[in-house]
């Protein structure tokens, strides 16, 4: 099978530049950002794919750039790429925003977050030299700390993914060319390593099933390095065709064992590589006028991708591909009757 483009989505006037979907499942929505002044948030129903409302942050509470969902509590957090940087909190249950939490002054321009509902901790990834993460409590929604990386490395894309289950979390950076590794139960630094393109990281995703982090280049065309878990090595590397250029969102289907690259381009591609070998599969060319997919999504148990786009207005294109599995879903070959 193949990827199909089945809908797209145009937003309203002024909801432009889109930044960081987040699925709600759960519930039935996606949400997107805008990067714009001041923020906003779109909430779209999966049912029927349609914009429902969108929230507009207050004046100051500019360039959304990431968000999670904490579930367990009925709460999304909003990173603001501000200075000193902002963390909006929304409640899901009539989406309305009921605080800001503005950082010190040397901690600026959060690009990821991650949030721990077990640990009752939310952690926002810093693009300052001064402070890399800092550590929110969440029940008051208060600063608790901060973790310095050695050396002025910075947190660099929306490039954080957590291991829960290891008490751990990875992060592209950028004064060094690398990939952190955290201690989130120490709330400690533990090493970096090098990815074995050579270049900096700005897309990731994190494949927990096959033991695996991927990250993306910015490049033309772009890289993709594999970060093996276990020994905290980055082995390899592939590079997309030609024309498949600039991959920011990345997302994974690891019991399907499919990766999907989105390159921001006019019109966007999206690579699908295979996780086993770690080999480019094939490419599904959007059509005209689908440009430049920034962020992305997946809904496993729909077989669905929802992709974001650095337009003005914004769109988003959902997409169908026959061949994700759903979690725990056995993958069986296909066997032709003659």
């Amino acid at each position: 099978m193949s990827i199909s483009r089945i809908d797209k989505l145009t937003l309203a006037t002024g909801e432009n530049s889109l930044r960081c979907g987040v699925l709600d499942k759960a519930n039935g929505f996606v949400y997107f950002l805008c990067h714009t002044i001041p923020g906003k948030v779109v909430k779209v129903r999966l049912s029927d794919f349609t914009a429902v409302a969108t929230l507009t942050f207050a004046t100051g509470e500019d360039y959304p750039r990431a968000a999670v969902i904490d579930s367990v509590n009925g709460f999304m957090y909003v990173a603001c790429y501000v200075s000193p940087g902002k963390v909006v909190k929304i409640r899901l249950s009539d989406f309305t925003a009921v605080g800001t939490l503005t950082l010190a002054a040397n901690y600026a321009n959060p690009w990821s977050l991650i949030v721990d509902p077990s640990a009752g901790y939310l952690y926002a990834f810093c693009y300052d030299s001064d402070c890399p993460v800092v550590r929110i409590t969440l029940d008051d929604f208060t600063f608790k700390d901060v973790l310095d990386f050695p050396g002025l490395m910075v947190a660099h894309g929306e490039t954080a993914r957590p291991d829960f289950a290891g008490g751990l979390a990875y992060s592209g950076v950028f004064t060094e060319i690398g990939i952190a590794k955290i201690n989130l139960s120490a709330f400690s630094y533990v090493g970096v390593v090098a990815p074995a393109s050579g270049a900096y990281s700005v897309g990731a995703v994190i494949d927990l099933v096959n033991g695996f982090y991927f990250v993306s280049t910015d490049g033309a065309p772009a890289k993709i390095s594999r970060v093996i878990l276990s020994s905290f090595l980055s082995d390899t590397y592939i590079t997309l065709a030609t024309g498949e250029n600039s991959v920011y969102a990345m997302c994974a289907n690891p019991t399907g064992g499919l990766l999907y690259a989105f390159c921001i381009m006019i019109p966007g591609k999206v690579v699908r590589v295979n996780i086993s070998d770690f080999t480019r599969k094939d490419v599904y060319a959007m059509p005209t006028n689908d440009n430049n997919p920034v962020t992305a999504v997946i809904d496993e148990l729909a077989q669905l991708l929802y992709a974001g786009t650095d337009t003005s207005p914004g769109t988003i294109i959902k997409l169908f591909d026959g061949d994700i599995v759903p979690p725990g879903t056995q993958h069986l070959p296909v066997v032709g009757i003659g």
